[in-house]
């Protein structure tokens, strides 16, 4: 084009213009006096019919203001000016937005809550250096797939031999009692070997840290490095702390420094109040062997391989060190396999690396099926506003509009919508973290549980916004743009329901919906149905009226005798209390957090392979009378089995059917010390029961006698007749009768204790989070459907009319109303069980006791969203049948 050309055209578009918005000014005015007078005909007030049909096509201004983009406004300019139409076209529709935000927010909210946890549990680095390259090393024997920890025989072994690694360091974690001078108390302690600090990078807030030289030689280097919650809690943050003296179970430490405050440890869920050398763990009868036996395997290891060098590569040298090991040693070290795991799936141990990815691939697929509902149901939503809002497209696209400006209109609505959603949602997430941030675990397990919303949450929960955003844009705008102008215009604001097309879209909307609710509803029910077989199982004994009281002598100093002494003496005490039925110490309670495993000898000429892992109890006598556990044969303990009489032991149906199959188990002999022994007899035999997880198969399980087998720590299990609770302060002060400063813990029923990590708490909280996102996805399905067939039936209002005018019976209009509603729902649910059944299966390892296809859960579900939709179809289908067919008439 030329010069003059290009200056003619401009000349003309210059000139013309001011005709241009004339005649826009005048065809636009047109329609909106021919929109008026038909509202006016519907019977409302003229003044108002004015009022709602400018608003309805959103003023002259807002028409001649897209007419002049068209011929090109900037792109800045353009986007204030569709946020300025927005924010009043949503200030004009409040019930229209608050719907849509809260719709949004719900979802956004479950999703960015979700995430948190995840991002705490899996995602968020540990305060160390270098942390995307931080590795566990864990074992895994032959037939098992628990990966367990490691002996310091095995780590040193590793790290001198491997040429994978260019860093290992180990941990083990157990409580001790601290004295100050004033009181007692007990803290969680981490045994650490001397290059912990070092390699991990951490800095000491004040003082200094363990270092490589120190620790190495049992009973060396008494020094102590404090976390900064105890530094601040327990010495109120004394600056002077430094050089210090504090007792650990009656032994001098020297306090050399404090923790980072970012530091809370290297196991994610659980904050250690201190840090000691591993030489130390003689303070602890538990590990006093972890230095000297290599089948001692009681250490988390932690390591950095060296660079580009891959997990494989890693593994694969381990296990050759692993080989050589297993010929030196085959009693320890046989069938044993080197697995490594990027530490963020290894927590807080390595044998959930099998099973976290999974967990966290269906919650937060859960989440996201719960937003994709959300996001349906606003799309349909939206798509009913279009359909309203396209005399107003029509008239905008005639006068100039070109059909991407409108489009990034719409787009512009959507994702206003979306970010309004996401703010409100955020604030729901934060408080649900909030909520879940707050629970506790039974005892006094130093738990934490922290949920911030950091940068990731927060970069999350604005992708899915943007994301719900453009989703549910797309499919008005897609109507938007295919409108048919003439058609539109023609029809002179009369009846915008359109075509079955429009009809379409929004009934497979629907369907989206009822579906997703549906898998939603069944995963749920799924979840709740294997908590409600865990709580019914048999335990193998009675948890009712039995209260728990722990607590540990040597960590104030006691000696074996005294020791011996301080139980007998309080036993004495709490069974001449009134309300005892029966009392008893044992070294551990069923399925709490300090579970005693060891390989089981038949004889001396036993075979590695032949060794049987099993975990074990020291009780005493009363024991099996006050947690009632029922005994299949042979006798239980007597106070004649003691230090002086022949070892005996108790062992459950599993061990014996594997151990002796086919024979008579009374008399049979075994060892857990070793090949050599001792070995003890089996003088009895108990049911099988849980021990060590809810959730195990059939565990090897035997009981020894206290008496044979001196442990400090113990556990005071008290059968009540009446409220366990109640007993908890007489039996208290008998304790504190005997010694005033011995730290009492984990005082709780058994029922309650049942509620801890190892118990039901995982499945109780699985079942929680997918009841709450099932409920959450029921009632967005429910309002959706609702809202199609509440709007299908305002839009057939004339044709009702008609037909009732000639005689059709109100039943009849129920009939043909909730049949649509109907329809849909059977289609959704029709293809929710095939995906139900699907998504079941993928978790057929997390559910107890119940089948991924669960008759009873899927007819529940089916009846229970059945029952609501047709209720949701019902009100506007019955409102439909009590039309009056001269209003109907009039309607159009």
């Amino acid at each position: 084009m030329t010069v003059w050309n290009q200056l003619r055209s401009w000349l003309n578009a210059t000139l013309g213009r001011s005709r241009m918005e004339n005649e826009m000014d005048a065809e636009l005015r047109f329609h909106i006096e021919s929109f008026a007078e038909d509202l006016v005909r519907g019977g409302m007030a003229r003044q108002e019919a004015m009022r709602r049909a400018r608003l309805e096509f959103g003023g002259i201004d807002r028409t001649k203001e897209e007419c002049r983009e068209a011929r090109g406004v900037n792109v800045f300019d353009s986007l204030l000016q569709d946020l300025r139409h927005t924010f009043r076209t949503l200030r004009r529709n409040p019930g229209f937005t608050f719907i849509v935000v809260l719709t949004l927010a719900l979802g956004i909210g479950a999703n960015t809550a979700i995430f948190s946890v995840v991002n705490s549990l899996a995602l968020r680095p540990l305060p160390v250096r270098d942390p995307s390259r931080l590795v566990v090393v864990a074992q895994q024997t032959q037939d098992s797939s628990f990966l367990g920890f490691l002996s310091y025989a095995d780590l040193l072994d590793y790290r001198a031999s491997s040429d994978a690694f260019s860093e290992m360091a180990g941990f083990t974690i157990d409580f001790a009692g601290l004295s100050t001078g004033a009181r007692a108390r007990r803290i969680a302690v981490g045994y650490v070997t001397g290059n912990y600090f070092s390699m991990l990078g951490v800095q000491a807030y004040m003082g200094r840290l363990i270092l490589p030289t120190e620790g190495q030689h049992l009973g060396a280097d008494p020094v102590v490095v404090l976390g900064y919650t105890l530094w601040q809690t327990e010495f109120a943050g004394a600056p002077d702390i430094v050089g210090k003296n504090v007792k650990l179970n009656g032994r001098r430490f020297t306090v050399i420094g404090v923790a980072d405050k970012s530091f809370r440890g290297t196991v994610s869920i659980l904050e250690l109040d201190a840090y000691v050398p591993l030489s130390m763990v003689s303070l602890d009868p538990r590990l006093e062997n972890l230095l000297a036996k290599r089948d001692a395997r009681e250490l988390q290891v932690l390591a950095y391989p060296k660079p580009n060098v891959s997990l494989e590569r890693a593994e694969a040298s381990l296990n050759l060190v692993e080989a050589q090991l297993e010929k030196e040693y085959p009693e320890t070290n046989h069938a044993v396999k080197m697995r490594v795991i990027h530490e963020r799936l290894a927590r807080p141990t390595p044998s959930v690396s099998t099973h976290l990815p999974l967990v966290i691939s269906l919650f937060l697929m859960l989440a996201g099926l719960v937003l994709l509902v959300a996001c349906v149901n606003v799309a349909n939503l939206v798509l009913v506003r279009a359909t309203l809002r396209q005399k107003e497209i029509a008239v905008r696209t005639s006068l100039g509009a070109a059909p991407l400006r409108i489009a990034c209109q719409l787009v512009t609505e959507s994702v206003v919508l979306a970010f309004l959603g996401g703010v409100v949602g955020t604030f729901f997430g934060f408080a649900a973290s909030r909520l879940l941030a707050a629970v506790r675990l039974p005892g006094d397990l130093p738990a934490r549980f922290d949920f911030p919303l950091d940068w990731r949450v927060f970069t999350f929960a604005f992708l899915i916004a943007l994301m719900t955003g453009v989703l549910t844009g797309l499919t008005p705008i897609f109507r938007a743009l295919r409108t048919n102008l003439s058609d539109t215009l023609r029809e002179g604001g009369r009846s915008l329901s359109g075509g079955t097309e429009r009809h379409r879209i929004r009934n497979v909307l629907v369907v989206a919906q009822v579906c997703l609710s549906f898998v939603l509803l069944i995963t749920a029910g799924l979840f709740v149905r294997s908590l409600g077989r865990a709580q019914s199982s048999y335990l193998g004994f009675d948890p009712n009226n039995v209260l728990n009281l722990s607590m540990d002598p040597s960590q104030s100093g006691y000696d074996m005798t005294r020791t011996k002494s301080f139980y007998k003496d309080l036993e004495d005490r709490v069974r001449a209390l009134p309300g005892v039925e029966s009392a008893s110490l044992a070294l551990s309670v069923p399925l709490g957090d300090s579970n005693q495993g060891t390989k089981i000898y038949r004889d001396t000429s036993s075979r590695p392979e032949e060794l049987l892992q099993a975990f074990y109890n020291a009780v005493e006598p009363t024991y099996f009378q006050t947690m009632r556990i029922p005994l299949a044969r042979g006798r239980t303990f007597t106070l004649a089995d003691d230090e002086a009489t022949p070892r005996v032991a108790m062992v459950n149906e599993t061990v014996a059917s594997r151990l002796w199959p086919g024979e008579d188990p009374i008399g049979k002999q075994f060892s857990f010390k070793g090949p050599q022994g001792p070995y003890v007899e089996v003088v009895g035999v108990t049911r099988n029961g849980k021990y060590v997880f809810i959730g195990e198969d059939p565990q090897n399980f035997f009981y020894v006698p206290a008496s044979q087998n001196f442990t400090s720590a113990r556990t005071l299990q008290i059968r009540t007749s009446v409220l366990p609770v109640a007993m908890r302060r007489n039996v208290e002060q008998q304790i504190h009768a005997l010694d005033p400063d011995l730290p009492i813990y984990a005082v709780q029923t058994m029922e309650h204790s049942l509620g801890g990590a190892n118990g039901f708490f995982l499945i109780r909280m699985g079942a929680l989070f997918a009841l709450i996102l099932g409920l959450l996805g029921l009632t967005l399905a429910i309002v959706g459907v609702y809202g199609v067939v509440s709007y299908a039936a305002s839009q057939r209002t004339h044709e009702i009319g008609i037909r009732m005018a000639l005689g059709a019976e109100p039943r009849a209009i129920l009939r043909m109303t909730l049949g649509s509603g109907v329809f849909l729902l059977l289609v959704g649910v029709s293809i929710g069980c095939v995906l139900a059944i699907a998504v079941g299966w993928t978790m057929k390892s997390l559910l107890f006791g119940i089948h991924p296809t669960d008759p009873l859960t899927f007819a529940t579900v089916g009846f229970l969203l059945g029952s609501t939709a047709i209720l949701a179809c019902y009100i506007p289908a019955r409102r439909a049948m009590r039309v009056d067919p001269m209003v109907a008439l009039r309607y159009e």
